[in-house]
């Protein structure tokens, strides 16, 4: 795919997942190392990578991912979530536990012309969820 993306000028987006083939950040890493080509970019939804066992750990797994995932990251898809009945459950961004801080500040202080796409929010939901980010945006 990367070899076509090359060809006609575009991007591939891969998106690591607990549920995804790419699971964790170090192993998109390694992806993006043994594919080492511009064309090949990262989709990075940190509501994705907690689990009810790991998201305790949330803001050294965001940061983790920001750093070596770094200028490859094209997009983040800002998602929010809880733990429900023992499994991840996507909630309006606002009303979980993701830890929006480490993240709001990447894209405050290292990336400003990253875009961020909310996503899993309803359209009922969308001006509180964006008042709530950008109350943390502006205090980061």
């Amino acid at each position: 795919m990367v070899a076509e993306a090359e060809r006609f000028g575009v991007m591939v987006g891969i998106e690591a997942g607990l549920h995804h083939p790419l699971y964790t950040a170090p192993l998109t890493r390694r992806l993006l190392d043994e594919v080492p080509s511009n064309n090949l970019q990262v989709i990075l939804d940190c509501a994705n990578l907690m689990s009810p066992t790991n998201y305790l750990h949330q803001e050294a797994i965001i940061t983790e991912a920001l750093k070596l995932l770094g200028y490859r990251i094209a997009i983040i898809h800002l998602k929010d979530f809880i733990v429900q009945d023992g499994a991840i459950k996507i909630v309006p961004v606002g009303q979980g536990w993701l830890e929006f801080e480490p993240i709001l500040r990447y894209m405050k202080y290292e990336r400003p012309n990253i875009q961020g796409i909310l996503e899993s929010t309803p359209e009922s939901h969308l001006g509180e969820s964006i008042a709530f980010l950008q109350e943390i945006y502006e205090e980061v």
